[in-house]
């Protein structure tokens, strides 16, 4: 102990190393970590996937890969290619841009899945879209649920989205449903939906694109 003292008092006592006192290798792992953040916002700011490319490769080199597939999905976003982005934001836990992503792709199986999981806020777990495609999935034959989906539908005219792949989504989701009605039904609920359905297509052919032939 003795010893002890006499060589701390000229040396410091020992302790463990930190990142900060680690050479300039630490600095410049640091400096990478903090480019790439820059580049990642800035990426995703002006949507430009050069940038994010860059901020993939900066956090591939630093070994940070859920950053990187992070800025990787969001690249195949930017590019249209949803169903890639869906499944590369699922592994980074992104599930709201899953969701989203799977959406645009009309990919309904791998969002029925996530809506099974239950891992969305509230607002995409219980929305009007996560309500429609779990009744795809469950081909209900009595009229009150497509009559729910409809009526809600016919209260957001002018509200849902505007982008062309969202209204495509809608319209392709609308349109399986529809493919699910008895058209052989000619009592008075099942015909009283039909002329609902009508509607949904007027006054902003939103849903032109869904109307069934045999409505």
């Amino acid at each position: 102990p003795q010893a002890q003292q006499v060589w701390q008092a000229h040396l410091g006592a020992l302790r463990p190393a930190t990142l900060d006192d680690i050479t300039s290798e630490a600095d410049q792992s640091n400096l990478m970590a903090e480019n790439a953040e820059k580049l990642q916002q800035q990426g995703l700011d002006d949507k430009d996937i050069y940038v994010l490319r860059q901020a993939a490769g900066l956090y591939g080199q630093l070994g940070n890969t859920p950053k990187k597939n992070y800025c990787l999905a969001e690249i195949f976003y930017i590019e249209e290619n949803y169903i890639e982005a869906g499944q590369l934001f699922l592994t980074t836990g992104y599930h709201e841009r899953a969701y989203t992503s799977f959406w645009r792709a009309c990919a309904w199986r791998h969002l029925e899945g996530l809506l099974q999981r239950q891992l969305l806020p509230p607002l995409q777990q219980y929305s009007l879209a996560s309500e429609a495609v779990i009744l795809l999935f469950k081909n209900a034959t009595s009229l009150q649920p497509y009559q729910d989906i409809i009526q809600k539908l016919l209260q957001q005219d002018g509200l849902l989205p505007s982008h062309p792949h969202d209204q495509k989504a809608w319209n392709v989701l609308l349109g399986k449903m529809l493919e699910q009605l008895p058209f052989h039904q000619i009592d008075q609920g099942w015909s009283h939906l039909y002329e609902q359905v009508k509607q949904l297509s007027h006054p902003h052919n939103y849903f032109s694109d869904a109307i069934h032939p045999k409505i």
